[in-house]
């Protein structure tokens, strides 16, 4: 399916199988923020839908090759002369990018501590804007956009305007092991870990699409996306209605243990199921026909509101 897609196009695509993949995910404000879990090595074969994830982990970047090179030069003369240069990392990027890009990349930059580490990092993900083609050894990175070359070559010695007018050098060593990397990330997001608890009932698959995205942009650009491609929210039919009216009235043993899981997660969070209908572990194993009239009152009740917001 890749082919010759652009980065746009093949955004778009994963995002939408993301989106249905993820659409039974509802944020509890409640549920636990904090989330552990592995990183994706941003040098890899990984797919999705048969589109390439290697890009997709990467912030998006300027469309000219001019800018792609004013932004790396800038930011490397700026890591390397910062006696020269009396403005920070976001400035010099802006050169290039953006100030609004800029922000984004240098967020995302900062999760290397070295300057020269950085530097990789901004030339791998320039070097795989749309038509550029990048050169990498343990000790070089190389990107050509066009007609126009620009990285830091086997001896150190870094191509861009004013690095190489001042002769700037930057020695790099362990660049494979930088791109082949995978640590343990942490996230205090209750939205992602709402979008990660979903993805790992679903699979690694889904799991890796993920992750993969949370590498390249911010977790509520996530969040947005996801929900923006996700079905419209549906309500229960009558025939599910009825069903449901059937379980809580005419199962003798424990109703709502089975109701529990006719509604979650596919209609109801497991919030929603709590505030509505009280915590499951409490439940009562044989209610009396006030209790299950009751409840089935409360479900009438619920999900008549959801189709008046609806309308």
């Amino acid at each position: 399916m890749d082919g010759k897609l652009t980065r746009a196009e093949k955004h778009a695509a994963v995002v939408k199988w993301l989106g249905r993949q993820l659409k039974e995910a509802k944020w509890d404000v409640s549920a636990s923020r904090r989330l552990r879990y592995k990183s994706i090595p941003y040098r890899n074969d990984l797919t999705c839908v048969g589109i390439d994830l290697e890009t997709l982990m990467l912030p998006v970047m300027p469309h000219t090759a001019l800018e792609c090179a004013t932004a790396f030069d800038c930011f490397a003369y700026s890591v390397k002369r910062p006696d020269v240069v009396e403005f920070p990392k976001v400035v010099a990027l802006t050169q290039g990018l953006g100030k609004d890009r800029a922000a984004e990349v240098l967020h995302w930059l900062s999760q290397w501590e070295k300057d020269e580490d950085q530097v990789v990092m901004l030339a791998w993900a320039l070097g795989h804007r749309d038509g550029a083609e990048l050169q990498v050894t343990d000790n070089a990175i190389l990107v050509t956009i066009e007609d126009v070359t620009f990285g830091v070559e086997a001896d150190g010695k870094i191509l861009g305007t004013f690095c190489e007018k001042d002769e700037l050098t930057m020695p790099l060593s362990g660049i494979d092991e930088l791109l082949t990397r995978t640590w343990t990330k942490k996230t205090s997001s209750s939205k992602f870990a709402t979008l990660y608890r979903e993805a790992y009932r679903k699979g690694d698959e889904v799991i890796t699409a993920l992750v993969a995205f949370a590498s390249g942009c911010s977790v509520a650009d996530i969040w947005n996306l996801v929900q923006k491609t996700k079905p419209p929210e549906r309500v229960p039919s009558y025939r599910d209605m009825k069903k449901m009216e059937h379980i809580l009235m005419k199962e003798k043993d424990d109703p709502f243990a089975k109701f529990y899981t006719y509604l979650v997660p596919v209609w109801l969070s497991r919030a929603q199921y709590s505030r509505v209908f009280g915590t499951p572990s409490r439940r009562d194993i044989q209610p009396s026909e006030r209790v299950r009239q009751t409840a089935v009152e409360k479900l009438h009740k619920f999900f008549d509101k959801k189709k008046e917001n609806k309308k």
